[in-house]
């Protein structure tokens, strides 16, 4: 596997897990005490918002760290 690639290409014909030992994400809380949306609404609206757009270039998810467990199958470590 490529040191870089695409969400796309990672994804595509693997499976990807997230391993029980990782940190907990709380995906599920307000991303303020105030708001109403959790971060899984915010980050959806924002793929949905980009989806719609006239962007040309492509939309940066930031840096995954993933762990080969076995012939394509890996885990999310960071």
């Amino acid at each position: 596997m490529e040191a870089s690639t695409t969400i796309k290409g990672m994804m595509r014909g693997n499976k990807i897990a997230v391993p029980s030992y990782q940190r907990a994400y709380s995906w599920d809380t307000p991303v303020e005490k105030t708001a109403k949306n959790t971060q899984t609404d915010v980050f959806l609206s924002d793929l949905e918002e980009y989806r719609n757009s006239d962007a040309s270039s492509p939309y940066y998810f930031g840096h995954f760290l993933f762990e080969e467990r076995g012939q394509e199958e890996f885990y999310v470590i960071d």
